[in-house]
């Protein structure tokens, strides 16, 4: 009983951060909420592309179009990013070689 009073006194005044079941042990809510949060950071780009898909939805694209389309769509625009940053980064090379022959040159 003594162990019970204790534990309230020293919440009083602080906002546990997750709600305790009757032997004190927090429960698995906020490590959900956490791992969620984990997995939205990790999509993020994904997500935030399909949500502004879907906010835009009006204009040249049909109002009604899958997620399945929209999901490809983002893939492919990602794919051409990827392709991209690939091709910049084998012209930093070329470059750097380039640089390095003219200063052995001298």
């Amino acid at each position: 009983m003594g162990h019970k009073k204790n534990r309230k006194q020293q919440q009083v005044g602080k906002k546990p951060n997750s709600t305790l079941n009757k032997n004190g042990i927090a429960k698995q809510k906020s490590r959900k909420i956490h791992n969620r949060n984990l997995l939205e950071k990790l999509n993020k780009t994904t997500h935030s592309s399909l949500l502004s898909e879907k906010i835009r939805g009006i204009g040249s694209k049909p109002l009604l179009e899958s997620k399945n389309d929209i999901a490809k769509r983002v893939l492919n625009e990602q794919k051409r990013a990827v392709e991209e940053y690939e091709k910049q980064q084998e012209d930093i090379m070329v470059a750097i070689d380039d640089l390095a022959q003219l200063m052995s040159s001298k």
